[in-house]
């Protein structure tokens, strides 16, 4: 679906969830709290930190669901990727890939925004896939 084709209610309704995931994403990667607004695009209009509801008047953006549903199939690509220790790492650790060229994955994507994040979610994708074949 394009961008801006999600009505104003769904929004709504999926962004409860989609917070809770993301902090609790964030929590396991470790990332810190300036990182999580960046990565999640811009300063939501309330405290990652001290979440602990919804106001039905607030809802993330569309390219913020996307930005989340992607990091969360990013998450699930690693922890099939390798161990379990590892997988809360990676997003920390410098990669020398021809792709990050040594930043880690989390200054890459906060840098280069959706197009990084939809490039990295696409590369796990694909050695996901060459990996159980």
């Amino acid at each position: 679906m394009p961008m801006n084709q999600i009505p104003l209610d769904q929004l709504v309704r999926l962004s409860p969830i989609a917070i809770n995931s993301y902090i609790h994403l964030m929590d396991l990667w470790k990332v810190k709290t300036q990182d999580r607004w960046d990565l999640l695009g811009s300063t939501p209009p309330f405290n990652l930190e001290k979440y602990e509801g919804w106001n039905a008047s607030i809802a993330l953006t569309e390219e913020q669901l996307i930005r989340v549903d992607l990091l969360l199939k990013i998450a699930r690509h690693l922890q099939l990727l390798s161990e379990p220790e590892l997988c809360w790492k990676w997003i920390q650790k410098p990669n020398s890939s021809p792709l990050m060229k040594g930043l880690t994955p989390l200054q890459y994507m906060i840098n280069g925004g959706l197009p990084t994040i939809t490039g990295i979610f696409n590369y796990l994708e694909g050695q996901r896939r060459c990996h159980f074949l």
